[in-house]
């Protein structure tokens, strides 16, 4: 992508207090016309963390509210549209739900896979829950009964995942991505990674025409799915034209001759979308524009970005920074520590911009 890349305002972000080690994922509720009020923060030490956020009328403060554990590393969260219940995955193969309400009493295990869980994601349109387990499954849970209402089959082990509205895409160990309708339970599509390094994070657009894919080797790939069809087309004629697509990847999180993994990507209401990378950078980017909005550099190189949220309202952005085990244990430097920020979103730093300005 082209840059038009303005200067950050990330000196001014706000720190959470007293962050879990090693944190692997972030959650924040809300709604287009309420606030967050609360970020859920998971971590390799077993541990889910509530914060509770206060505001009078701007973010005021930040409090550290109850936690729970799991019997492994905590891997994945997500968060009920009711604001208060809190779905958590990872290494000891257990769905857990929270109702953070009721203290860290109120957790209850409601499913549980073969393998770890590395995602997990509410569908409010069904007031259903989709875990992406290392056994080579999706499971989708009745939250009222013990056992899933579905189980998908996939081709390796889910490394990464994303539903919105009626679409459920994941992303398997052997690079190839899997959509499948919600409605019927059905699969709609197969594919290789547009990306030829092991997929790292996914996005849905906010749009839901289409999803954001990032591998290791400082690439995004971004794919519409009208235009699936034209790949089994190609797939079953290789030698036959080519037709027009709108999909396209674009390297980025990249410093001289150093190249990082894309950890984390996630979309803003206006469609553009933030992704954050090992380079402990993040960059705005549109995707029609094709061009960089802005990079917050402020922490470059000095700790990898593992999880970016923006709030559904739209005007907060939340990441979370520890060492991202991208280089091994033997590069692990507990001195690097772990930290969540929140970034007061400016309508400028994410609004689309105009192509025929671009081409002026």
């Amino acid at each position: 992508m082209a840059s038009l890349a303005k200067k950050s305002s990330q000196e001014q972000d706000i720190a959470f207090p007293n962050p879990p080690k090693e944190i692997s994922s972030l959650s924040v509720n809300g709604s287009e016309q309420t606030n967050t009020t609360m970020v859920i923060a998971t971590s390799w030490d077993n541990s889910v963390n509530c914060y509770e956020l206060q505001y009078n009328p701007q973010l005021s403060n930040i409090v550290p509210q109850a936690q729970i554990k799991h019997d492994g590393p905590v891997l994945c969260s997500d968060i009920s549209n009711d604001g208060v219940t809190v779905f958590t995955g990872g290494c000891d193969n257990a769905l857990k739900m929270w109702n953070v309400t009721q203290g860290p009493n109120g957790a209850q295990t409601i499913g549980k896979h073969d393998a770890p869980i590395k995602c997990v994601k509410y569908i409010p349109e069904k007031s259903l829950v989709v875990t992406g387990s290392w056994d080579k499954t999706m499971k989708v849970w009745d939250m009222r009964t013990p056992n899933p209402v579905a189980t998908l089959p996939l081709s390796e082990r889910v490394y990464c995942m994303d539903a919105r509205g009626q679409v459920l895409v994941a992303a398997t160990a052997d690079k190839q991505i899997h959509v499948y309708d919600l409605n019927s339970g059905n699969k709609v599509s197969e594919f290789k990674s547009p990306l030829s390094y092991q997929t790292k994070s996914l996005a849905i657009f906010h749009d839901n025409k289409g999803f954001a894919v990032g591998c290791i080797e400082g690439r995004v790939g971004l794919e519409y799915f009208d235009e699936m069809q034209n790949k089994a087309l190609l797939a079953a004629n290789p030698n036959g034209p080519k037709p027009v697509t709108k999909n396209f990847a674009f390297k980025c999180h990249r410093d001289g001759n150093d190249i990082f993994s894309v950890n984390a990507l996630h979309f803003h209401n206006f469609n553009t979308f933030a992704s954050g990378g090992s380079d402990g950078v993040i960059t705005y980017w549109d995707k029609d524009a094709r061009h960089k909005l802005v990079a917050h550099e402020v922490y470059k190189r000095r700790a990898p970005v593992t999880d970016v949220k923006f709030n559904p309202m739209g005007n907060l952005c939340f990441y979370s920074m520890s060492y991202d085990w991208s280089r091994g244990a033997e590069n692990n430097d507990p001195s690097m520590g772990s930290n969540i920020y929140v970034h007061n979103v400016l309508p400028v730093e994410v609004q689309p911009k105009d192509p025929k300005t671009l081409k002026k």
